[in-house]
């Protein structure tokens, strides 16, 4: 009857997805049976196939042109062209897949327009779990997209990204943890930049003329580089550091010339506020429950004691890895902020947060551990004028009750503490 043809069309629908490498090509055996058999159970063979086949089906995925289309397609949004037969259920995750990993080249070659649509590409990135059957590939294209978004637009998405992860109560563990690996890789990201060897595209230089860089007015003597004396040479000569002496010949030019070819671009001054700040304040309200945890553990241990037969079940595994990973992140913060004006506050607000005794003190080692590496993150990124100014007090011990004085007398403590006294052998 008809249940029975509805039954079966919906079992065929539910079959599992075949990823075969159907249409890639077989393996030159020149028809030797055993070389097939072997090509078959050889289990490196194998994966090859599965990452060809993976990699073709996700180049076969429809991609967004836009980041407004890309933003629709990772919600799952019927536009208003649509109908509501038009596209499947399938349809809309393959779209929502292939907007995924388009997102990082959206946001890269776009940043003009993802100014106006960061919040809302930042919460659907973070929210889209299309169904599919490589979910690792599509985790890091994930990953590359929100630190993309972060690198590009920091001081907008950098905010949006840690209210979202951790004030709007829409993201579990996972999430979160992501949130905290792409805000990592921005970080690096923005303390490093890609050189950009010539703005002008034409290749030429853009010093070491005699007038300076006359392209910029026009100038037709540009194409005319300075001239070198000419060398004579007699007898033999011995040479002692060659690369010292070779920029020492080609004079100053050259050197700025070898200088200017690849210059050092860095935005770590936009990592405290856009980045290491949002993060920090998340940190807070973790640590927080941490130390709330802690005491009610404490009282749950103490009625055990007290009644043998009573039941204590410890938890709170996922939240210590959470804020173990939270404070590693923001060691990192504090290493890629080194040389930006205010790596010193950041500095005192990490170093605060982790030697409080929800972090140092905690029952997991992995977090005290964590504690740690950010207390070692935030003293190396501060210069040492601003520690000894924060040691000594400063100019009439101005800077004696600073976060940063206080923080680095209580690492002190701390780590004398935890070298003698923590169970932990990595710890200590």
């Amino acid at each position: 009857d008809d249940d029975d043809d509805d039954d079966s069309s919906v079992a065929s629908a539910l079959e599992p997805y075949d990823i075969s490498d159907e249409d890639g090509e077989e393996p030159d055996v020149d028809g030797d049976p055993a070389a097939v058999a072997d090509s078959a159970d050889d289990p490196a063979a194998r994966r090859l196939r599965a990452a060809r086949a993976t990699a073709r089906r996700i180049a076969r995925l429809p991609r967004p042109k836009t980041l407004s289309s890309c933003v629709d397609a990772l919600r799952q949004a019927r536009r208003g062209d649509e109908t509501a037969t038009s596209k499947s259920s399938i349809d809309r995750a393959d779209e929502a897949e292939g907007a995924v990993h388009a997102a990082e080249a959206l946001i890269r070659a776009g940043p003009e327009e993802i100014i106006g649509c960061a919040p809302a590409m930042v919460s659907a990135l973070l929210h889209a779990h299309p169904a599919t059957p490589d979910p690792e590939p599509l985790g890091a294209a994930r990953r590359r997209a929100l630190a993309a978004m972060c690198a590009v637009v920091p001081g907008i998405a950098g905010p949006a990204l840690a209210f979202e992860a951790f004030a709007s109560g829409r993201c579990d563990a996972g999430q979160k943890l992501e949130v905290l690996d792409a805000v990592a890789d921005a970080a690096r990201e923005l303390a490093a930049l890609p050189p950009v060897p010539d703005r002008d595209g034409d290749g030429t230089p853009r010093v070491g003329f005699a007038d300076g860089d006359a392209r910029l007015l026009g100038d037709s003597r540009a194409s005319k580089p300075l001239a070198t004396a000419r060398v004579q040479k007699v007898g033999r000569e011995r040479v002692f550091a060659p690369a010292s002496l070779a920029r020492l010949r080609a004079g100053p030019s050259a050197v700025a010339q070898s200088a200017t070819s690849k210059p050092r671009r860095t935005r770590a001054h936009l990592i405290g506020a856009s980045l290491a700040g949002p993060l920090l304040a998340g940190a807070i309200e973790m640590v927080r429950s941490a130390e709330d945890r802690a005491f009610a553990a404490s009282r749950e241990e103490a009625a055990v004691r007290a009644d043998p037969g009573a039941v204590h079940v410890p938890g709170g595994g996922i939240d210590a890895l959470v804020l173990g990973r939270a404070l590693g992140c923001l060691g990192e913060c504090c290493a890629a902020a080194r040389n930006a004006p205010d790596a010193a506050k950041i500095a005192g607000g990490v170093l605060e947060l982790a030697l409080s005794p929800g972090a140092m003190n905690h029952a997991q080692p992995h977090v005290r551990r964590a504690a740690l590496f950010a207390c070692v993150g935030a003293v190396t990124s501060v210069p040492p004028a601003a520690a000894w100014h924060a040691l000594s007090g400063g100019v009439g011990g101005v800077a004696a009750g600073s976060a940063l004085a206080r923080g680095l007398a209580a690492l002190e403590d701390a780590a004398g503490r935890a070298r003698v006294t923590d169970p932990d052998g990595d710890a200590r």
